[in-house]
């Protein structure tokens, strides 16, 4: 994403990649809109630099930069509302490369409610230079019922090529309820309401997790994520990955 060397405000651009693994800017279901923020913290004295590259839903990796490479002032942040609005509608993963390994970077990702209200879910990101592909990845919360929960998934990648994955749901009993097998080209996959897409979505599940397995592929890394909404709110909470 940098070239060694300065950029034209004097900062030094190379440095660390951090991945959000999911942003949005798309309606969805039930009327909801989600939104994305992304904040990246710089709590040294000296400036430093940021650049944004979005790999859209059904895209190739590295994607494309979103914008020219930002400088973010001593101990303050640079903030981001909606960062990926001028692709509306659409979902995928952001990269943020910072020049400092001191920097941090969040960032949420919510559904706008017609009164203005935010029902947020915090995303943090995964930092790419120290990350390792795993072999598979724990989902360790789900909920599904037609009446008032859905779980959507996401799979994602930081290269290029085709990986697959099984991924297979678990009631709290220990009961395997079905799986299913993705391939994934992209970027960024999701599938929305996973007990849909087993077809058992009738199924009521409380307190279920998630098993997605590497079958072939071999990404220099990718994850798995989770998120849980409440059919009645909107209001979504992200499940962090638990990678073996």
């Amino acid at each position: 994403l940098f070239v060694d060397g300065m950029d034209a405000s004097g900062v030094n651009p190379s440095g660390v990649s951090w991945l959000i693994p999911a942003v949005a800017s798309t309606p969805g279901s039930g009327g909801t809109d989600w939104r994305s923020e992304i904040v990246v913290v710089n709590p040294t004295s000296s400036p430093i630099s940021a650049t944004l590259s979005f790999v859209e839903s059904g895209e190739v990796w590295p994607g494309s930069q979103l914008s020219s490479t930002r400088t973010v002032p001593a101990n303050g942040t640079l903030y981001l509302e909606d960062p990926v609005a001028a692709f509306r509608p659409t979902a995928g993963i952001v990269v943020v490369t910072v020049s400092s390994d001191e920097a941090m970077v969040m960032s949420r990702t919510y559904n706008l409610a017609p009164s203005g209200a935010t029902f947020g879910q915090g995303i943090p990101p995964i930092d790419l230079e120290t990350a390792t592909a795993p072999d598979e990845i724990l989902i360790p919360f789900m909920h599904s019922d037609p009446a008032r929960f859905r779980t959507n998934i996401g799979l994602v990648q930081a290269s290029s090529g085709t990986f697959r994955a099984m991924v297979t749901v678990y009631a709290s009993s220990g009961e395997a309820l079905g799986a299913r097998t993705y391939t994934v080209s992209s970027g960024y996959f999701q599938a929305n309401n996973i007990m849909s897409q087993l077809g058992i979505g009738n199924q009521i599940v409380e307190g279920g997790w998630i098993r997605v397995e590497l079958l072939s592929g071999s990404p220099a890394y990718w994850t798995a994520w989770g998120s849980v909404v409440d059919a009645t709110t909107g209001d979504g909470t992200y499940v962090l990955p638990v990678e073996r």
